[in-house]
C-alpha cells in the first residue's frame, strides 16, 4: 500500500514536470521485450514505466542510506 502511495505520488510529480530531453537507448532485443510487457502490466507507456521505477530505485536507496547514517550516528 505504502508504495503504491508513493509510485502514485512520483506520477503525479512527474506529471507535473516539463519533458525537454531525449534519451535514446541500444539494448537487447529480450530486454526491450521484457520492458514493455514490464510497462504493460502496469498499464504504463515504456518511458512512464522507466521514470516510475527509476525515481522509486532511487528514493529507496536515499532511504536506506540515510537508516545507514543514522544508525553510525553516536547518540
Amino acid at each position: 500500500m505504502l508504495f503504491e502511495y508513493r509510485v502514485a505520488s512520483i506520477a503525479l510529480g512527474l506529471a507535473l514536470m516539463r519533458k525537454s530531453a531525449t534519451l535514446n537507448l541500444r539494448v537487447s532485443v529480450e530486454f526491450k521485450k521484457r520492458l514493455m510487457a514490464e510497462a504493460a502490466k502496469e498499464n504504463r507507456s515504456v518511458t512512464n514505466y522507466l521514470e516510475a521505477t527509476l525515481l522509486s530505485l532511487w528514493e529507496k536507496k536515499t532511504e536506506l542510506t540515510t537508516a545507514v547514517a543514522r544508525k553510525r550516528m553516536p547518540r
